[in-house]
């Protein structure tokens, strides 16, 4: 849904991914749907809060196997996965944007990050691993 990867869904954006998920809304569904995700006077929705918010509160169980799939990550089990573990992990250099050279390996492991560093301080904790799934 997110096309600029901003991780800012504008009102087109929702459109065309809800679109692409089979759901054709009229203008006047749409905007009661995007008032319903957007903060009030905001012409964006945060793409986090819109999943969340569709997801729904993780089950107990679902919970305990998030954590522990965080605590693999950490191998110093102090509930922060730090960059460079992520960096050591997950291979960028696969990404089909890095593969076509429109974009470096770095460039997407920062995105990559930011997409559960909620605080862009380089580290992932364990709230923002369970916000994220």
């Amino acid at each position: 849904m997110d096309t600029n990867n901003n991780g800012i869904l504008e009102r087109d954006e929702l459109q065309s991914g809800l679109q692409k998920f089979g759901l054709q809304l009229t203008e006047a569904q749409l905007d009661s749907v995007f008032k319903g995700f957007a903060n009030t006077g905001s012409s964006t929705i945060d793409l986090t809060e819109f999943l969340v918010a569709l997801r729904g509160p993780l089950s107990e169980r679902r919970e305990r196997l998030v954590t522990l799939a965080c605590q693999q990550l950490n191998p110093s089990k102090d509930g922060v996965v730090p960059f460079s573990q992520i960096c050591a992990i997950y291979d960028a250099s696969r990404h089909p944007d890095v593969l076509a050279k429109i974009r470096s390996k770095e460039d997407v492991l920062r995105e990559f990050i930011a997409s559960w560093d909620r605080n862009d301080d380089g580290e992932i904790t364990i709230d923002e691993f369970l916000e994220y799934y």
